[in-house]
């Protein structure tokens, strides 16, 4: 596109795209929500493309542009909806882009229906934006198994993306990809992804720069969006005992089982009446955490709404988040911040919205985490302090922030397209 075409802070069209279902939500489809949220309540003229059917109650609860493709079916323990790139799809979201004046793309993941609609938008000379939600895949999975894990994932994309992501450039093990086979090639097929893009968004900094070294040309950071303006009241006092609560899927990456091991070394230091802890979420290893903290002060909701998420913050001190070189940008940083509830964490890569109100134990070991833990049952003053300053780092998350940014970044993909 010449630079005489391009617009100076315009109302832009946008097709947002997004394999994930969006019958649930998880952190992606969260975010993803509400960015179009934030972006129609600005002007823009938002479009949904997701997995679904036109009667799935995403489609009625966003009330606006939307064309749902129905999928061929879900892959069993991942809860991906199964889209081909075919000639067929990408004929009909060419069609429709083509119909609504769509100026700008935007996909936020990296499987068939986003494959597809990249390739429409090429055909139709649109530009492209993507976002990465998280860049730091963990199979675990270890010799053989890894080998045939890796040679599974390349099929799978393979198929469901018409071998649009150019797969096979990444070593493992080389200082920019991870060790296992299959990490790093499911890095590699967000990296392919982020390429095909004119611009990539991370939400973070810390995953910016892994994409810059994975060979991502233009990365810009730009936190997600809190589209909700009823703020909680940061804390005036903290009163026996220290309430806390932890939310996420329940798997290895969140490491919910070194959560409760914390929790446990907590209580052999304090006793059991010193603190109260929920674990939000489901996953695989609930019978095994549940297990594990059958004799603590721990309780289990099971996957809570978002606004029953909130109640739970606001009814806490603190919010826990126990992952370590695996998350992006939590959503739930932004639910914890919304609430007004500082977050104690023990990545000390993750900064956005944390840089006044994180509350950082020393590492990532239980041991660790529980020291932080017992120091702040002590000195639940830090937890007073640090709900105070919520109320600056939430403008990291401020919806007029994130669409200016966003309005920045589909003007430079208007000009690199």
């Amino acid at each position: 596109m010449e630079l005489t075409k391009a617009r100076v802070n315009p109302i832009h069209r946008v097709a947002l795209v997004i394999d994930y279902s969006l019958s649930y939500l998880g952190g992606a489809q969260s975010a993803f929500l509400d960015q179009a949220h934030a972006l129609a309540g600005y002007g823009h003229r938002v479009t949904i493309i997701a997995p679904g059917t036109k009667d799935d109650a995403w489609v009625k609860e966003w009330g606006g542009s939307a064309l749902p493709i129905k999928p061929a079916g879900t892959l069993p323990g991942l809860d991906l909806p199964i889209i081909r790139n075919r000639a067929g799809l990408r004929a009909q979201l060419a069609d429709y882009l083509r119909r609504l004046h769509i100026d700008i793309v935007h996909t936020h993941s990296e499987f068939g229906l986003s494959a597809a609609a990249v390739s429409a938008a090429r055909d139709e000379d649109i530009p492209v934006v993507h976002t990465v939600h998280t860049f730091f895949w963990q199979a675990r999975l270890a010799g053989p198994v890894d080998m045939l894990g890796a040679a599974a994932v390349r099929s799978g994309i393979n198929w469901l993306t018409r071998g649009e992501a150019a797969l096979g450039k990444a070593t493992p093990g080389s200082g920019v990809w991870p060790n296992k086979r299959t990490d790093a090639l499911l890095q590699e097929v967000t990296a392919s992804a982020a390429s095909r893009a004119d611009v990539t968004i991370s939400p973070s900094a810390h995953q910016a720069d892994k994409l810059r070294a994975a060979g991502v040309g233009e990365v810009r950071v730009i936190p997600n969006v809190n589209t909700r303006s009823d703020f909680g009241a940061p804390l005036t006092a903290v009163e026996a005992p220290l309430r806390l609560v932890w939310v996420g899927r329940l798997v290895a990456e969140k490491r919910v089982l070194e959560f409760i091991q914390a929790i446990d070394a907590v209580v052999k230091t304090l006793g059991s009446a010193a603190l109260t802890v929920q674990i939000i979420g489901a996953g695989p290893l609930e019978h095994a955490a549940r297990r594990s903290a059958a004799h603590l002060p721990i309780t289990f909701t099971g996957r809570l709404s978002r606004e029953e998420v909130t109640q739970q913050m606001r009814a806490a001190h603190a919010t826990v988040l126990t992952s370590f070189g695996f998350d992006n940008q939590p959503v739930t940083i932004i639910e914890s911040v919304h609430a007004r509830r500082p977050v104690i964490v023990c990545d000390p890569q993750l900064r956005e919205g944390l840089t006044h109100s994180g509350i950082y134990a020393a590492g990532p070991n239980p041991a660790e985490m529980a020291a932080k833990i017992v120091e702040l049952v002590r000195d639940p003053a830090k937890l007073i302090s640090a709900s105070e300053a919520t109320v600056i780092d939430a403008t990291d998350f401020d919806p007029a922030n994130h669409v200016a940014k966003l309005r920045a970044v589909y003007a430079q993909a208007e000009l690199a397209s």
